[in-house]
């Protein structure tokens, strides 16, 4: 409108920050449980972060919160994308996928085992005592990556049903089974232990040494015994009077 003379002057145009595109996920290392090890940058490797051109951006990736000690039923954990050009962009965040496997306890001391008697069943004897710590997370003593922490759990026997004979007392060993607390992150450890096992004092089942039978029975083999026993010799066709 040449009726108006143009008129020039200053405005403040505000630029929000861009919010950069994560196009592939970074990727992390996997390892075992370790209660002694947290989330580390450089377990992070790989990624791709976009701008508004499309171009990748430049910027390094970390854990929201590295202070977490991952579990093996975990569901990932979030880390963050800090581009180089702060200035424009803001930062991205996203899930990424941790793989842990479950650590084997290292068996430092093995249980004490109660005495029984010929006769009992493995679970009849207590087992008491033993120690089990972190070690190597494979079941080995710690090394520089390892730990002494304690592991807790308790022992049992493998099989408890085994009745061992008198023969095998402190000679022969029984598998024993320690089952942490926590079985999310770790795996059962097992070791072999001795026990000691007495004679018996009498024969299991024993007859007694004098015995009332039915009067249907005719002859001494035709009086029942308790389960395990049978007559034998000439007496068992004795008539009984």
């Amino acid at each position: 409108d040449t009726a108006y003379a143009s008129v020039e002057g200053m405005m403040i145009v505000t630029v929000r920050k861009a919010v950069p595109v994560v196009s592939a996920i970074p990727t992390a290392a996997a390892w075992v449980y370790n209660p002694s090890r947290s989330l580390t940058d450089s377990d992070l490797s790989g990624g791709l972060v976009t701008g508004v051109d499309g171009n990748p951006l430049e910027g390094a990736w970390s854990w929201e919160k590295a202070d977490i000690v991952p579990t093996v039923d975990n569901r990932g954990y979030r880390a963050v994308f800090t581009p180089a050009d702060a200035g424009n962009y803001e930062t991205a965040v996203t899930t990424v996928s941790v793989t842990v496997a479950k650590a084997v306890p290292y068996v430092v001391k093995l249980p004490s085992a109660g005495r029984i008697t010929y006769g009992d069943a493995l679970n009849a004897s207590v087992l008491s005592g033993g120690i089990a710590q972190y070690g190597n997370g494979a079941g080995q003593p710690a090394d520089e990556s390892g730990s002494t922490e304690k592991v807790d759990g308790t022992f049992a026997w493998k099989d408890g049903a085994l009745k061992p004979a008198a023969a095998d007392s402190g000679v022969t060993g029984y598998t024993v089974v320690f089952m942490p607390s926590d079985m999310v992150n770790y795996e059962t450890a097992e070791g072999e232990i001795t026990l000691e096992v007495k004679k018996a004092d009498s024969a299991p089942n024993m007859p007694d040494s004098v015995m009332e039978v039915p009067y249907s029975c005719e002859k001494v083999s035709d009086a029942a015994l308790p389960e395990g026993w049978e007559w034998q010799g000439g007496g068992r066709g004795i008539f009984l009077e």
